[in-house]
């Protein structure tokens, strides 16, 4: 029974197909996204007219169909004839963590694919059993950030992917963001030590790959940096549910509007007010809560950026980590090699296997080169004699396992000295530091 009203349309129609579209159903849905205190009087709920127009915009719109999300609340049941139309899709439902019979009563569709949103530490570990492998978006509230990592380790078995959003995040101190940053540092060296054992590491946290914009992480990313606007359940186009729960006067539109007073959205509405990128994967909505200042980048960005890039001097600074680093990049050499030389060998190159004294150079070497990235102290030059002695081998043929090996320990001394460049900078500890 959908019908086409073409003014009702107008304002909706300006978005951009290639905008993931995030649908709020009801004003007491989760956020995917960094959360604020809200003004706590917004009681909307998305009406069935109002549903039915955005199906048919996306139905409509060109070139190709936008992606809809639909974030659902776990106060009262779907109306049937949304739920009826959610039956089948249920992959592009967001939905709080709830017992799967509850899920069911609420009439919100279940699949192993659709993300579900925790809104504190303490639910998702006495939830977890009904994670059901789905991704999980998790909600800290600073009152939680020191057990974050044993928490997490203790449920690792019940999650395969999840991404942290802090709660409340106005109300962070500094000295949460460094405990923040530290957490992430336990629970991404626990990671690198279970891999070099053999045992998989269960637990990804996608909060220590912030710095991969690939498409399919943008249901865990904040919609400021990946091009989302979201449809509130009072019909009124937003940035982000913050904007929204906030109770501001701020929309880029409204499914309401007429053609005469269409609302264009205006996506410099969208840069970071602080470095004016739309790419900055910080909020826009930070900059009113302070939580960043002029020429800085968002604290929570950086805190997770910190506990990402600092593994190498950590690794430097410590033997067993150290080795279990060496034993993993070693065994993933082994096994690129090995698929790159394997089967298109001929006879005369499979003589050409690693020797035991070069692996065990490349081993040692690795190590200094290391050490130097670390060590401000340690002298170029003995940096520039472990490159040559890489670089002067004598020529065996490139694709034999021998070649590929060595392109592999090239690559890795390359990549160390770039860290070691001076022009290559870090934040540690909150001050800025040359490597």
């Amino acid at each position: 029974d959908l019908y086409y009203e073409e003014d009702r349309l107008m304002s909706i129609s300006n978005i951009a197909t290639n905008t993931l579209v995030l649908v709020m159903l009801s004003s007491k849905a989760p956020s995917p996204c960094y959360t604020f205190q809200t003004n706590g009087k917004s009681k909307d709920k998305l009406s069935i007219e109002n549903f039915r127009d955005i199906l048919l915009w996306a139905a409509n719109a060109e070139p190709k169909m936008p992606e809809l999300l639909f974030l659902v609340g776990s106060d009262e049941p779907l109306e049937p004839s949304i739920a009826s139309v959610l039956e089948d899709m249920g992959e592009q439902v967001i939905t709080p963590l709830l017992p799967i019979s509850q899920q069911e009563s609420l009439g919100i569709p279940f699949s192993v694919n659709q993300t579900v949103i925790a809104e504190s530490l303490n639910e998702i570990i006495t939830q977890a059993d009904n994670i059901a492998g789905r991704p999980v978006i998790l909600h800290i509230e600073r009152t939680e950030i020191d057990r974050l990592a044993e928490g997490l380790l203790v449920i690792q078995d019940s999650i395969s992917n999840i991404s942290l959003r802090p709660s409340n995040i106005h109300l962070w101190k500094e000295h949460d963001f460094r405990a923040y940053e530290q957490q992430l540092v336990s629970i991404s060296d626990t990671g690198l030590m279970k891999k070099a054992m053999g045992t998989k590491d269960k637990l990804g946290i996608l909060n220590l790959s912030i710095l991969d914009n690939s498409a399919k992480n943008r249901i865990v990313r904040c919609p400021a940096a990946m091009g989302f606007v979201v449809i509130g359940p009072d019909g009124n186009i937003y940035p982000c549910p913050a904007f929204y729960h906030a109770g501001l006067e701020y929309s880029m539109g409204s499914i309401h509007d007429t053609a005469n007073k269409s609302a264009t959205v205006n996506w410099n509405q969208r840069q970071c007010g602080i470095c004016n990128s739309e790419l900055c994967p910080g909020c826009p909505f930070l900059e009113s809560s302070k939580l960043a200042g002029r020429g800085k980048v968002c604290k929570v960005y950086e805190a997770e950026r910190c506990a990402t890039q600092d593994l190498i001097p950590r690794v430097a600074s410590s033997g067993y980590l150290f080795d279990c680093l060496r034993t993993l990049r070693t065994r993933d050499c082994a096994s690129k090699s090995q698929t790159e030389s394997g089967e298109a060998l001929t006879a005369s190159q499979q003589v050409y296997d690693v020797t035991f004294d070069e692996f065990v150079r490349s081993l040692q070497d690795l190590k200094l080169a290391a050490k130097h990235v670390a060590d401000k102290s340690f002298e170029d030059d003995t940096y520039d004699s472990i490159l040559n002695r890489w670089l002067e081998l004598p020529e065996i043929p490139s694709n034999s396992q021998r070649g590929t090996f060595r392109r592999r320990v090239l690559e890795t001394l390359t990549e160390l000295r770039q860290l070691r460049n001076p022009l290559v900078l870090v934040k540690q500890k909150g001050a800025l530091m040359q490597i």
